[in-house]
């Protein structure tokens, strides 16, 4: 035995993570963020040697739990189906599989892998005993990323957790000629859980017949969206519809090479996703969607995926049981509320550390006054807040109304509710328990009724839905509070005020000059004061915006007000060494103000190699590739055991195409080639490796 001297079989915890030798000591840093329960880190490979003699095999695992009978397990590591390093490197945790072999068809759901088989101590997985999840985290690298995300998303009590995103599929399988046999299920699912939601928190909607098609298979234009609404942050994002290991939807919503295009942090979502395969953690080629989702640094903090192909009522049925544990059972440990629906399906797994704390919003009413009411344009309201003693800060803000929209195709005919533009937002920290502010409801936003391909396409603002979203802290718990049935009108109200917003722009604590030089890439900061407040409903004429180098970035999300000004701050990546950057804002009576900076910044040029390729022939050896810039170029060639067989040094090459030529006086086989190239301007090099074949 490797382990002679293992006291394994006398240990005894509520939580246990089970590791792979090179992540044992990384691990130690999880189990420390867990002191108030009992838990221990344990090698695989020592729970092999103890109860399986030295075989690496999945029962051994099932042993392990079934003797122990912990309350939590996380398998931490990367797995696939060739557990045993068959066909490729062998994986870091096991995986137990029903059937033979591995088939990526969603559709086959005779051959699957099933964690739930490890927590269930007597059967064959279909009624797991205790709470366990999967953490599919490569490296030390990947580890301690996660763990920051942990810390920061436990400590973080933000307005985002009271938000809900849900999205749906369309009708269509990427194309509007390819009906999806579904119909419009997908939307009923999504309405299903709307209705299981309180009030008081903000639910958006994210449904793919709100987007035309910009091609087959493409519908790229609700990606955006999504990610949009991740930047601005959500606490849980809900899926419902088609998908695989690489993307969800026909129309590529999300796929694995926007991945890295999530750009959550810190407000980081717990993702569901009711579809097929989107969970598929024991692919040998390719990744899964929820596996690149919590490895992104500033992406998800937990997802939920099938390994298989699953139907729309236990994919509903599965979300309806988890949300309630959370809103109505009070349940706040992660890994408990999926344990109370994991039943339903075990095909679905759970991608986190089971026991992060959700830190949902408590529902709680306190007395609000709001004078100035209905609101109209122009016109100044007042609201009152009376918060229970010991809040400490607070978040408002205001919803327009509910959106009714009816969506009629040649498949579909459904009517739903939208949640309508937020008109402002505030945060504020608080002296006392009382507080008030004053604002004025903006101009140009029509109450007209918005029909788009025919009169049966339409958007209708329903009266009396307007909400006003109350969010506060006290000690360690968050508050919410809405209340959604307010009013507006359009009738006209006179405002004489002319004055617009006065805007100054800072970076680096310093306010931002004409010619002042910065580093290309910096958070600008945007402080904007006006007496009625700023425009700040999104996709309209009058939304505030930076525009520069022919780009624009919408700042709508970006702002909030605290005395006594509206904030923003935008991470700008500058693209030329001169740049007019000009922003754009409106105050709530469409008074326009425009503030222009001229900016110097050095753009650090990069050495790239491009279009390589290599061609032999009977004399000759021809290397072909496109520079960036002008080069100094260095060439070896070696034999395929390492010896060197040719070299060229201190070569000048021009910008653009290039050709090396060199006399071909080599056998046949397989050679290998270093190519080096270094900057004329810069102390950069560039250094491409890789081998070609002689075969005449």
């Amino acid at each position: 035995s490797e382990y002679k001297n293992s006291n394994i079989h006398a240990l005894n915890a509520d939580y246990f993570i089970i590791v792979p030798d090179e992540l044992f000591y990384v691990a130690k840093k999880l189990l420390s963020l867990r002191r108030g329960i009992r838990g221990e880190i344990i090698r695989l490979s020592e729970i092999c040697d103890h109860y399986n003699f030295g075989i690496f095999e999945p029962y051994a695992l099932k042993k392990f739990f079934a003797l122990k009978r912990p309350l939590y397990g996380v398998l931490l590591g990367d797995a696939t189906y060739d557990y045993r390093g068959l066909i490729t490197k062998k994986p870091q945790v096991f995986t137990y599989e029903i059937g033979y072999g591995f088939d990526y068809e969603v559709y086959n759901t005779s051959i699957y892998a099933l964690d739930s088989y490890f927590a269930d101590f007597e059967g064959d997985g279909r009624s797991p005993d205790f709470i366990l999840a999967r953490l599919p985290l490569r490296n030390e690298k990947e580890v301690v990323s996660y763990l920051k995300k942990i810390e920061e998303y436990e400590k973080n009590l933000a307005p985002y957790k009271k938000r809900f995103l849900l999205l749906a599929d369309d009708e269509y399988k990427g194309s509007p000629d390819i009906f999806d046999e579904f119909r419009d299920t997908h939307i009923r699912n999504c309405e299903n859980i709307a209705s299981l939601i309180p009030k008081d928190y903000l639910v958006y909607k994210l449904y793919l017949t709100e987007f035309p098609f910009l091609g087959e298979y493409d519908k790229t234009n609700a990606r955006d969206e999504f990610l949009n609404f991740l930047k601005k942050g959500m606490a849980f994002c809900f899926y419902f519809g088609h998908g695989a290991g690489f993307q969800i939807a026909h129309e590529k919503l999300l796929t694995l090479a926007d991945v890295s295009k999530v750009k959550a942090r810190p407000n980081y979502p717990i993702g569901y996703f009711g579809s097929c395969g989107v969970g598929r953690f024991d692919d040998t080629k390719f990744e899964a969607l929820c596996e690149e989702l919590i490895r992104n640094e500033e992406g998800f903090i937990a997802t939920i995926g099938a390994i298989k192909g699953t139907s729309p009522f236990s994919n509903e049925e599965l979300l309806r049981r988890f949300l309630f544990s959370i809103i109505y059972d009070n349940e706040d440990t992660l890994g408990k509320a999926f344990f109370n629906a994991w039943l339903i399906n075990p095909f679905y797994h759970l991608f986190a550390e089971p026991i992060i704390k959700i830190n949902l919003p408590k529902r709680r009413a306190f007395p609000v006054e709001i004078e100035g009411t209905p609101f109209l344009p122009g016109k100044k309201s007042e609201i009152k807040v009376n918060f229970e003693k010991g809040a400490t800060a607070t978040a408002i803000s205001l919803n327009l109304g509910k959106k009714k929209r009816r969506y009629k195709s040649r498949v579909i005919d459904i009517t739903y509710l939208l949640e309508g533009e937020e008109v402002f937002l505030i945060k504020e920290n608080l002296k006392d328990s009382f507080y008030s502010f004053v604002f004025t409801f903006p101009k140009g936003l029509p109450l007209d009724t918005v029909f788009l391909s025919s009169p049966e396409n339409y958007y209708w603002e329903v009266p009396k839905t307007l909400n006003l979203s109350i969010f506060y802290l006290k000690k360690d718990s968050s508050f919410t509070f809405n209340i959604d049935t307010l009013m507006r009108d359009t009738l006209p109200y006179l405002s004489l005020d002319t004055t617009p917003p006065t805007i100054s722009l800072f970076a680096f604590n310093k306010e931002l000059k004409d010619t002042n030089e910065i580093l290309k890439d910096f958070l600008l900061e945007i402080r904007a004061f006006d007496e009625s407040g700023i425009f700040l409903a999104e996709k309209k004429p009058y939304s505030p915006k930076i525009v520069f180098s022919n780009e624009e970035i919408p700042l709508s999300s970006y702002f909030f007000y605290t005395f006594p000004y509206y904030y923003a701050q935008v991470p700008i990546s500058l693209k030329e060494e001169n740049t007019l950057l000009r922003v754009i804002i409106y105050d709530n009576l469409l008074n326009k103000s425009e503030k222009k900076v001229f900016l110097k910044t050095r753009i650090l040029k990069k050495l790239i190699v491009s279009s390589l390729k290599i061609v032999s022939l009977k004399n000759t050896i021809y290397f072909t590739f496109n520079l960036s810039e002008p080069a100094i170029f260095n060439l070896k060639l070696y034999s395929l055991n390492g010896r060197k067989l040719l070299e060229r040094n201190n070569l000048f090459l021009n910008y653009g195409f290039n050709t090396i030529t060199i006399n071909n006086s080599f056998k046949r086989g397989v050679y290998l080639y270093k190519l080096t190239f270094s900057s004329l301007e810069r102390k950069e090099k560039e250094e491409v490796y890789g081998k070609f074949l002689i075969d005449y």
